[in-house]
């Protein structure tokens, strides 16, 4: 097991009733092992690993594989999910 994690922050306000509104908040971990680029393209100066950059080297965006590459199970996509744009806030 590495120290590396992937996370993704999802707001659900379908979830819960009427009082549970203010957690509506799920947070979703995914295996880095899913990173990789679309279509298995090689790396370029702005495509590494599954992120993609900018011109500064800063992350813009992830492609994340919707199951392991040596998963085996019949039912299981091998495609890819949607692109996850990379935002940063900060909160004062």
């Amino acid at each position: 097991m590495g120290g590396e994690v992937l996370a993704t922050a999802e707001w659900l306000p379908d979830r819960g009733g009427p009082y549970d509104k203010h957690y509506a908040t799920a947070i979703q971990i995914i295996d880095p092992a899913r990173l990789c680029n679309p279509n298995d393209l090689m790396d370029t100066d702005r495509l590494r690993a599954g992120v993609e950059l900018d011109r500064h080297g800063a992350p813009r965006a992830y492609h994340i594989r919707e199951a392991m590459q040596g998963d085996c199970f019949v039912y299981l996509p091998l495609g890819f999910a949607d692109r996850l744009k990379s935002q940063w806030r900060q909160f004062f």
